[in-house]
């Protein structure tokens, strides 16, 4: 296998993980941030931000594997690097994204019942 099919391969690997982290979290991650930014215009644009970080933070530790090592033997030899750099960009992103949203949900007081919305007039 020559370096640049290594190298595809190994973003492919990378982006099979966003992808399927994308689709198990799209519909919540949706209903989030539609919740905290209160308009469609708001929540998709954050939305969209957010997968595209989704992606790009794998991506980014991958290409750690490529630029840190000028010669890769094969394939076999870059999965174990290909695997652990894609899936620590993505747990990186998580963390990032799952510690801005709770910084963002506003805390309730201690002992407080949840808010509810207000009764319906009419």
């Amino acid at each position: 296998m020559s370096q640049i099919d290594t190298m595809l391969a190994g973003y492919g690997v990378a982006l099979s993980l966003p992808a399927a982290v994308i689709a198990a979290l799209s519909a919540p991650m949706r209903s989030v941030m539609l919740d905290l930014c209160g308009t469609e215009a708001r929540a998709a644009f954050w939305t969209a931000y957010l997968r595209i970080l989704l992606t790009l933070a794998p991506l980014l530790g991958v290409s750690t594997v490529f630029v840190g090592s000028r010669e890769l033997a094969g394939m076999v030899d870059a999965i174990p690097s290909i695997v652990f750099w894609s899936v620590l960009g993505m747990v990186v992103a998580l963390l990032v994204i799952g510690w801005m949203i709770h910084g963002a949900i506003p805390a309730r007081r201690a002992g407080a019942a949840p808010e509810t919305a207000p009764p319906a007039e009419g």
